[in-house]
């Protein structure tokens, strides 16, 4: 988003979700795999 107030082209904030998408999965993951080693 930062990018995108500078300049940056349009379609860049499209990348945005992804990486909101990507901190959900990592997040997820990381207490799965924790759930699943005790």
């Amino acid at each position: 988003l930062y990018a995108m107030s500078v300049g940056a082209p349009r379609w860049f904030g499209a990348i945005t979700p992804i990486g909101g998408v990507s901190l959900l999965v990592g997040w997820g993951l990381l207490i799965w795999s924790g759930i699943r080693g005790l």
